[in-house]
């Protein structure tokens, strides 16, 4: 897979939110960005710009912090759409490299944001949704951000252990602060 990721370009945070960890054990705090040259685009040249990355676990376990762009799940998220279900395992060929945590977090998120969704029969397998509202809602945020508009909606969540706990909405914040990491790179596993 060719990586079209410019490394130097500066992720511009749309929001960040809580939630729980597959296990319920620990609270994830992420970060879901923009790459500053896509900010201003439409449809698929801005979703193409969308990455997220895991910012604080309340727990002890390891995970890699760099941003994971959206573009780099897709190939996981087609393959898998048309036979078997979403798991951490079928995601940690992107993460390759990094902590074997990673993979798990990162489904969290993609739970959190409703782009995934657990299959009651099956203890540790998730069913991709659609990304339309996704990409939306963080366009609507990049607007909202644009016109200088007051983005805490935050408020509304009075009790961020309860938000963790997946008890109330998702805690969303606009940061007028540019991340300089680099996205993460994806490549294939080395085998050991």
């Amino acid at each position: 897979m060719q990586d079209s990721i410019n490394h130097d370009a500066e992720i511009k945070v749309l929001k960040e939110a809580v939630c729980p960890s597959l296990s319920g054990r620990s609270s994830l705090t992420y970060h879901i960005g923009c790459r500053a040259d896509h900010l201003g685009k439409d449809g698929s040249e801005f979703n193409e710009g969308i990455s997220l990355r895991i910012h604080h676990n309340s727990g002890s376990g390891l995970f890699s912090n760099q941003w994971v762009p959206i573009a780099s799940l897709k190939p996981v998220f087609d393959k898998e759409k048309s036979q078997d279900a979403v798991t951490s395992s079928s995601l940690s060929s992107v993460f390759a490299g990094s902590s074997v945590n990673t993979a798990g977090f990162i489904l969290a998120v993609l739970k959190a944001e409703g782009l995934v969704v657990h299959m009651p029969e099956k203890r540790r397998y998730y069913q991709c949704t659609s990304t339309e509202q996704f990409f939306i809602d963080l366009k609507a945020l990049c607007g909202a951000i644009a016109d200088g508009a007051d983005m805490a909606i935050a408020s509304d969540v009075t009790d961020l252990h309860a938000a963790a706990n997946g008890e109330g909405p998702d805690m969303a914040i606009a940061n007028s602060e540019a991340s300089t990491a680099k996205p993460m790179a994806i490549g294939k596993s080395k085998k050991r």
